[in-house]
């Protein structure tokens, strides 16, 4: 392995991170001779991390907590990551860094049919923190009625106010507790709730989603949620967030690459690390 070919994640806490095992099984299906480490990296260490993965990685991932303070050392960023506020890719042009988000995408992707149906139908999103920025951007482009129901109302608003002007209008916002069952496609929890250790909780209550077709967690550990029990107990179709990291480390992979992947090694690769960490999880 050169330096040429190194990638990394950067966050803080990284060890649960399941993008090295991605990104290392694509790796190998291709025949490739490259390597993507998990890097932890306090906040006051991320630009002394960026300074040295620009004198030695092509590419890098960034989760929870840095995704906005990356920024701030980047020479370029991309509209769609400067929308959302938040960038999740970076690539290393000739130590020109350049910065890129992939969530939306791997949101969509892990929508799959149901993103067609988002058009004028009515959403309920969890959650005011980074990725409810992105998922409600997704959404309210895609046409959705969106209401952002979160703990504290007044964070909801703040993050509608971040929101492009012209898409605002489609956004209403309240608090969690004043959710009431009723006819709606979509729910999409942004929240932590119901993670790994705290597999027991859950953002709503089973009354709260009646009348949710189809709902769908950004938590992929454990593998199924309460929230995901809930909905499938009312017989509502449930997606865990696995698709979207794997979907929107692809689409790094093809800005790092400048190239799509090959569709059947992407399917491949798919299969190979969806069976492992369902095993684990």
């Amino acid at each position: 392995m050169t330096a040429q070919r190194l990638f990394a994640v950067i966050g803080d806490p990284i060890g649960h991170s399941h993008s090295p095992l991605i990104h290392n099984t694509l790796f190998r299906h291709l025949g490739e001779d490259a390597q993507y480490i998990a890097l932890r990296v306090r906040p006051q260490g991320v630009s002394a991390a960026q300074s040295l993965l620009r004198d030695n990685a092509l590419g890098w991932n960034v989760t929870i907590p840095h995704k906005a303070a990356v920024m701030a050392d980047l020479d370029t960023v991309d509209t769609t990551a400067r929308q959302y506020g938040v960038v999740n890719t970076v690539k290393n042009v000739g130590g020109q860094l350049q910065g890129y988000n992939t969530d939306g995408y791997g949101f969509l992707a892990g929508l799959g049919q149901w993103q067609q149906e988002l058009p004028g139908q009515k959403v309920l999103v969890l959650g005011a923190g980074g990725s409810s920025r992105v998922v409600v951007q997704e959404l309210l482009q895609a046409g959705s009625h969106v209401v952002l129901a979160n703990r504290n109302r007044q964070r909801a608003l703040d993050l509608a106010a971040q929101l492009p002007e012209h898409l605002q209008g489609g956004l209403q916002c309240c608090q969690l507790d004043e959710i009431q069952a009723q006819e709606r496609l979509l729910v999409v929890n942004t929240t932590p709730v119901g993670m790994s250790p705290h597999v027991d909780e859950a953002p709503l209550t089973k009354e709260q989603l009646q009348g949710t077709a189809v709902v769908y967690d950004l938590i992929y550990n454990p593998w199924r949620t309460r929230l995901l029990d809930h909905a499938a107990a009312l017989g509502a179709v449930v997606l865990n967030g696995w698709p979207m990291l794997f979907y929107q480390a692809m689409k790094s992979q093809e800005i790092w690459r400048e190239e799509a992947l090959p569709s059947a090694v992407v399917a491949d690769v798919y299969q190979e690390v969806t069976a492992f960490v369902e095993r684990q999880g």
